[in-house]
């Protein structure tokens, strides 16, 4: 069974309430390596090694906390960062009364007006996916600790430049 959230946003005075649905595997799968692809074309890495055993994800969220706006500053927004948002409200519908109506890209501007609103959908639908991650937890299949809790030292990234 999918993993769904449900949450409440007040929205200029008005109480919205939606469910977040977890995409496929496989979806999820190829919305992840869009995202790669995008970033990448950006070059956001090209002095950061990664080193066998380091937690890369970590690596790429400490990067996009530094150099995120960069990195969006150089794709197309239409022919990229647009397609990878329209993919994530296919996982989002509004309850209205008892019923639940999809969320698309088409009808989201009737359905919100803030755009704190809609970064907080976004926000939950990316949390919900990729709490794995280590954004908003962890997933329900990973069981594994993480170095920290077992121990071990935390992988150090050294950018190619300070190298001797």
């Amino acid at each position: 069974m999918r993993k769904e959230e449900i949450i409440t946003l007040n929205d200029r005075g008005n109480e919205l309430t939606f469910r977040i649905r977890e995409m496929p595997a496989t979806r999820l799968e190829r919305w992840l390596i869009l995202v790669g692809k995008a970033l990448a074309s950006t070059g956001f890495a090209k002095d950061v090694d990664i080193a066998d055993g380091m937690d890369t994800t970590k690596v790429i969220a400490d990067i996009l906390m530094k150099d995120g706006l960069r990195c969006l500053g150089n794709l197309d927004y239409d022919k990229t960062v647009k397609p990878l948002l329209d993919e994530l409200y296919t996982c989002v519908e509004q309850k209205v009364g008892e019923a639940y109506l999809a969320v698309t890209a088409d009808n989201i501007d009737s359905k919100v007006e803030d755009i704190r609103s809609l970064f907080a959908i976004q926000k939950a639908v990316i949390t919900l996916h990729l709490g794995f991650f280590g954004i908003g937890g962890a997933s329900g299949s990973a069981k594994s600790p993480s170095p920290e809790a077992s121990g071990q030292p935390k992988p150090r990234i050294v950018p190619r430049s300070s190298r001797p």
